[in-house]
């Protein structure tokens, strides 16, 4: 099981979070897809597996505690929830709070909301079905509809450092499982590291400069208009520029190769056109110097 979310639903999410003054949480939104699995053993068995992958693509912060159950026993309000998600076009994956300086562990009322919250998600798509499938009792949409699965569980926190300076975010995605927690992996499809790591690791040096000092002044002015262009370039696809900056290395070398041969090759003719006019030289002195003597 895998749950995925792109970067920035990641960041829009931490941001509201950041500006909120206290404790609040809210419902995730997104699509799940299966993929089903033979395991053929040894000895001729089979198993079926089934993996789902849970792709969040938005999200709603709904209010502070109780914004869509009853505080005090827990009941969910279903009416706030189809209000809920009638603003949004995918299904309802789970739910979230969000609690600064907290453990990511998840307490005994939220774990009975968590069931609550899956009980009252199943009525609900029973209802829809039985609305749209007049002729089919429950049981057959049950066994027809594969699509009511466990929901997540994501908690977030915040922390100060001592000395307030740094702000730091964690959080916990969980489901709940025959009464066990369960922990899972969140995917960021589209974020690297960091968007600066890349660029700072991005140090397009020419590696002929030594070899041709020639060109030396192209290769810094080529290392320069890169180091500009990088800053334009979204970090996925620094890779790809430093594949083309590796390319044009390679081009340099082979004109400072050409360029040098053909400089060898000039100063070559030039030592020996200035020989030959030395020797010009000399011919048309000894010329001068008989005319001179057959005169006299």
């Amino acid at each position: 099981m895998e749950i995925s979310t792109a970067g920035i639903t990641l960041s829009g999410l931490l941001h509201e979070m950041s500006i909120f003054p206290g404790e609040i949480e809210g419902l995730l939104f997104g699509n799940i897809t299966s993929r089903k699995t033979n395991n053929m053993s040894d000895f001729g068995n089979s198993s079926l597996q089934i993996e789902y992958t849970y792709y969040i693509t938005d999200f709603d912060f709904i209010g502070t505690t109780g914004s869509f159950y009853d505080p005090k026993t827990g009941i969910i309000n279903k009416n706030k929830l189809k209000e809920v998600q009638s603003n949004h076009a995918h299904q309802m994956l789970g739910w979230f709070r969000f609690r600064r300086n907290t453990m990511l562990k998840p307490s005994l009322r939220e774990m009975s909301i968590h069931k609550r919250l899956e009980t009252a998600r199943e009525e609900m798509f029973l209802e829809t079905q039985l609305n749209n499938n007049n002729n089919n009792n429950e049981d057959e949409i049950k066994n027809k509809n594969n699509r009511i699965t466990n929901l997540i569980f994501a908690l977030f926190t915040q922390n100060f450092n001592d000395k307030h300076s740094i702000l730091t975010f964690d959080y916990k995605f969980i489901q709940i499982i025959n009464n066990n927690i369960i922990s899972r992996s969140l995917s960021i499809r589209n974020l690297v590291s960091s968007s600066h790591i890349e660029y700072n690791n991005f140090y397009p040096m020419a590696e002929s400069t030594n070899e041709h000092p020639l060109l030396l002044s192209s290769c810094q002015t080529l290392k320069s208009s890169f180091h500009k262009l990088a800053e334009t370039v979204p970090p996925p696809h620094i890779k790809e520029l430093e594949s083309f900056h590796n390319q044009s290395v390679v081009k340099l070398k082979e004109m400072a190769v050409e360029i040098e041969s053909s400089t060898t090759e000039i100063k070559k003719l030039q030592s020996e056109i200035e020989s030959l006019t030395m020797q010009l030289h000399e011919i048309k002195k000894k010329k001068k110097y008989k005319s001179q003597v057959i005169h006299v």
